[in-house]
């Protein structure tokens, strides 16, 4: 009998130090629910001592006493509990959440007549859920505030989230793409699929042109901008892409292009306009050119005439009429010459001279200016030993030159008539050519009727002119004023005391 007693006290010592070994509150329940043993972590998360526990229900000790109750009963009956929740109250008001497992135990002959309930404290875990789930949805919240629509993408393509800008821009909701392949929404789904490969390999992409497909067939054109986001130990989890809609630019974008081709085919009109009126100018500059050696073929041929009708016709005095003749032939074709070259077209850019080309510009006016009595004044102030050189179209530089002193000289007969003098005023046009650091500037200035400030501000507008009807056509301002910004300079009027002053600067060099 001593023996027996020996060996149950050592078992009961046993089990008592296996109750106790475990960290977690253990009890042990009878079939009626009152609490048959207890561990000290038990005591401590009741604020109870083993003695007081020892023969009290189960459910006392819980917020929701039923809820226990109903746990232990099922233990009892499916033989099993797993991860059933419940809050532990302790004495002093505070509870602890926790998760019960419980199993029933037998006697020897296999009766039940208890249950084990071992219960795990989840309060950190729950405060980590509830971390975790604050943190979800301050990101809920952040991926739906913006108005652009924003996935997020795994490794495999598949779309793990989307915002609600998504749902309308694809007509799917967020529950339909999540799963789906990103590169299905798209009218290129391989250039798709290639933009978040990219995405993973370079960890960004920007300005990623696409075409988002709403399932109604709308077509929206985006530009996708994506980058990598990763886990606490850097590794890749996933892709962010965000769609920009681009619809309005793209709409922007047509028309500027349209008013642009509307501009240009304006612009052009404009020019083969001016060319006409230029022809015009140049035809008249021509006839002005050609009349005096005119009259002198004309004369060689009467007096060639006149002396053959007496009879007096000597071989040298033909040679000599024909030689006079043939002077004022070549004269008259050089004319011809230098007026078509003016009008050949340009294609390339080239460096030239500036002087040059005024004092060409100048001989082409030079017989109108002399028979209206208006004196033109060529200044170039070049380096020594140097020219002064721009960059540009020759014959573009002229027809500006040409239109600005034609210009004045319109200018000045304006005012002789204004003032009633006829050609009793000396006209003066003066073109200056100065070399600045890195420009050259060219002033073209006159003793005309002068500039109001009123007009100099609509000067270079196409079609305004201040000449009478039938004289002036509105374009040779403007389009001069295009030629020289096409060289990348800057043309400009200054009203003189006295008269009126055009300013061209340009860009010195050899391009």
């Amino acid at each position: 009998m001593g023996r027996n007693s020996d060996s149950l006290d050592s078992a009961n010592a046993y089990n008592r130090r296996l109750i106790e070994a475990s960290l977690d509150p253990l009890v042990t329940i009878g079939p009626d629910g009152k609490i048959t043993d207890v561990n000290s972590a038990t005591e401590q998360i009741t604020g109870c001592r083993r003695e007081e526990l020892i023969g009290t229900d189960f459910s006392d000790y819980f917020t929701e006493p039923e809820k226990a109750r109903a746990g232990y009963r099922q233990a009892f009956r499916e033989g099993l509990v797993r991860d059933y929740p419940l809050d532990l109250c302790h004495r002093d008001g505070h509870f602890t959440s926790v998760l019960y497992n419980a199993s029933t135990y037998r006697d020897e002959e296999g009766k039940v007549i208890g249950v084990f309930a071992a219960a795990r404290d989840i309060t950190e875990r729950l405060l980590a859920e509830e971390a975790l789930r604050k943190a979800n949805a301050y990101n809920r919240r952040l991926i739906e505030a913006s108005l652009d629509p924003l996935v997020t993408i795994g490794p495999d393509g598949k779309i793990t989230d989307a915002n609600h800008a998504t749902e309308q821009g694809t007509g799917y909701r967020r529950e339909e793409l999540i799963g789906t392949d990103f590169s299905d929404y798209f009218t290129e789904p391989e250039k798709a699929r290639k933009g978040y490969q990219q995405a993973f390999r370079e960890n960004v992409v920007r300005d990623y042109a696409l075409e988002l497909r709403h399932r109604s067939g709308m077509l929206t054109p985006v530009l996708y901008n994506a980058s990598t986001y990763q886990d606490e130990s850097g590794q890749v989890m996933g892709v962010f892409a965000a769609a920009r809609d681009i619809t309005e630019r793209r709409r922007a974008e047509s028309r500027m292009e349209q008013e642009m081709a509307l501009r240009l085919e304006k612009e052009r009109l404009l020019v083969y306009q001016s060319r006409l009126a230029a022809m015009g100018e140049m035809i008249g500059a021509i006839a002005h050119q050609w009349r005096q050696p005119l009259n002198a073929v004309a004369s060689i041929v009467q007096d060639l005439e006149d002396a053959g009708r007496t009879g007096r016709l000597p071989v040298e005095y033909l040679q000599q009429g024909v030689s006079s003749a043939m002077v004022q032939i070549r004269y008259m074709s050089k004319t011809i010459d230098d007026f078509r070259n003016f009008f050949r077209p340009e294609k390339a850019k080239a460096s030239f001279g500036i002087l040059s080309v005024v004092q060409e510009a100048g001989e082409m006016l030079s017989t109108q200016l002399t028979r209206h009595r208006i004196h033109l004044f060529i200044d170039c102030d070049p380096q020594p030993g140097r020219q002064i050189v721009i960059f540009g179209h020759e014959n573009e530089m002229k027809q500006v030159i040409l239109n600005l002193i034609t210009n004045a000289r319109d200018a000045i007969e304006e005012k002789r008539h204004r003032a009633g003098m006829e050609a009793g005023m000396s006209g003066r046009i003066s073109v200056r050519i100065e070399q600045l650091r890195d420009r050259v500037r060219i002033r073209v200035l006159d003793n005309g009727k002068g500039l109001p400030e009123e007009i100099a501000s609509r000067i270079f507008e196409p079609y305004f002119t201040t000449k009478e009807p039938g004289k002036g056509t509105g374009l040779g301002l403007y389009m001069s004023k295009i030629i020289i910004e096409n060289m990348g300079g800057t043309l400009t009027a200054h009203p003189l005391p006295e008269g009126s002053e055009f300013r061209i600067e340009v860009i010195h060099g050899t391009g």
